[in-house]
């Protein structure tokens, strides 16, 4: 599989808006059972999935519940972003399956990656003073005055 893309930095301040309150109501990272974030590409659509939580309550306290249901009382967040003059300025999925990717995702790395690639830009992660308005990619001439790119081979 095969995903390339590019970005301004307004949309990396975007998907880095998106993915702080949801790491934050689904406890950000995918350790323990039943917590996790999937991402799905597809040429039309990027959607976030995460259920965070396994077995703790909203109330710090810990569930009783065990085994299979454990997770249960968690809290699910779902997003959904158009992928085309959306989120990317250009994308491209190339894969066996339909075009589809499907990968799981630890939003704390996620959410640092973008506020330290966004504090690299002069935004702070935070507001957009300061912040160059060029496309973020990793091809052509372009490529060595990139701060940000976003390719997986596998």
């Amino acid at each position: 599989m095969r995903f390339k893309s590019k970005l301004a930095t307004e949309h990396v301040q975007l998907l880095h808006n998106v993915i702080v309150p949801i790491s934050r109501l689904t406890g950000g990272g995918g350790g323990s059972i039943g917590s996790g974030t999937t991402i799905y590409l597809d040429p039309e659509n990027l959607r976030i999935s995460s259920r965070g939580g396994a077995g703790s309550r909203v109330d710090g306290g810990s569930s009783q519940l065990g085994g299979a249901e454990q997770g249960a009382e968690g809290i699910a967040c779902f997003a959904e972003l158009v992928a085309m003059n959306g989120i990317f300025l250009e994308h491209k999925i190339e894969s066996i399956a339909n075009n589809v990717i499907v990968f799981d995702v630890d939003l704390v790395q996620l959410r640092t990656a973008l506020a330290a690639t966004l504090q690299s830009l002069g935004g702070g992660g935070g507001g957009d003073g300061g912040v160059r308005s060029g496309p973020l990619h990793n091809s052509g001439e372009d490529a060595r005055n990139s701060s940000f790119s976003s390719r997986n081979n596998t």
